[in-house]
């Protein structure tokens, strides 16, 4: 009987070891994945790196044959450089298509475009070397798809413009915006150059009670807890937006000469406060130059703020000549 006992007592013994063994392999095989947990995250960031790589180039550009109606109604207009400068935004909803027959107009008109180095001399009253019939073509946001759609364009038309980035949002690395390093190749090209939008931070705030919402630069900024800002954390507020975005674009070692007003309004349209334009255009004057703002109603001049007009989705190459036109300061 001690036999038999002493052979249950090893097969016990026996099945006990298995069993630890699978509980051990068990407890084991989460460590096993760890690694995996860790990598992960980077296996993703390096695939969705790789899929924006093969997305940011340029598209091709779109073949435009202007029609003989066409032809006739875009004439090439009068010269009237170094006395005013035309200056066009072009949205983020405007397509490739519409994009190509803007350009092509704007060739077929006869004009020229500037860089912004250009345009700050001839607000400097340095005028030398401006073509007879100079414009200035811009975008803002810093979009990704703004570069691919519109570079390709730039170098058939022999065109040249300016994006205005949000310094904040390209340096929290907005996969929608172009990065530093897509910028830097940008202005290297000669077909772009970069300048500064703000930081992106906070373009638009609430101004009264009821949540009424305009942008950032315009207005004091309403908070239930606090109600209206103080003029002076107004200023502290914008002065520090203004400098944040100078020392970006000097820091990756562009030459702020520009800069699109967030909203495309510091005052000038709507505001709470009396004292917020002149204060604005005098800050943003001496970090920059000229100070560009939305709806413009005319060509800019040397003086006062350079003005745009806006080019969205449902804006023809008629409408844009049409404008020009209209606007041309020898008319």
């Amino acid at each position: 009987m001690g036999h038999a006992t002493g052979h249950g007592g090893q097969r016990l013994v026996t099945a006990l070891r298995a069993r630890l063994g699978r509980g051990g392999s068990l407890l084991l095989l989460p460590l096993s994945i760890v690694p995996f947990l860790l990598i992960g995250p980077s296996l993703v960031d390096s695939h969705a790196q790789f899929q924006r790589e093969q997305r940011s180039h340029p598209l091709p550009a779109p073949n435009v044959v202007l029609s003989p109606a066409e032809i006739a109604r875009w004439k090439p207009l009068p010269a009237f450089g170094p006395r005013a400068v035309p200056v066009v935004a072009f949205g983020a909803d405007v397509t490739r298509l519409a994009l190509a027959r803007q350009f092509a107009m704007l060739r077929r008109a006869g004009f020229t475009s500037l860089s912004s180095h250009q345009y700050s001399r001839w607000r400097n009253r340095q005028p030398a070397g401006m073509p007879p019939r100079p414009l200035l073509i811009t975008f803002d946001g810093g979009r990704l798809s703004s570069f691919r759609d519109a570079d390709r364009l730039l170098q058939r038309y022999g065109f040249r413009a300016t994006m205005f980035v949000p310094t904040g949002r390209i340096a929290a690395r907005d996969r929608s915006l172009l990065t530093w390093k897509e910028l830097h190749e940008m202005q290297a090209s000669g077909r772009w150059d970069v300048q500064a939008a703000g930081t992106g931070d906070r373009t638009r705030v609430v101004t009264d009670p009821t949540g009424d919402m305009g942008p950032a630069y315009a207005f004091r900024r309403y908070t239930q807890s606090r109600g209206v800002e103080s003029y002076a954390d107004w200023q502290a507020r914008v002065t520090r937006d203004v400098f944040a975005a100078r020392d970006a674009v000097a820091g990756q070692g562009f030459d702020p000469v520009a800069f699109a007003v967030p909203e495309g309004d510091y005052g000038t349209i709507a505001t709470n406060d009396p004292r917020i334009p002149g204060y604005t255009r005098a800050l943003i004057a001496a970090q920059f130059g000229p100070a560009f703002l939305g709806g413009a109603q005319a060509y800019t001049t040397r003086s006062g703020d350079a003005a745009r007009f806006e080019i969205g989705a449902t804006t023809t190459a008629d409408d844009l000549y049409g404008w020009l036109r209209a606007k041309d300061p020898v008319r």
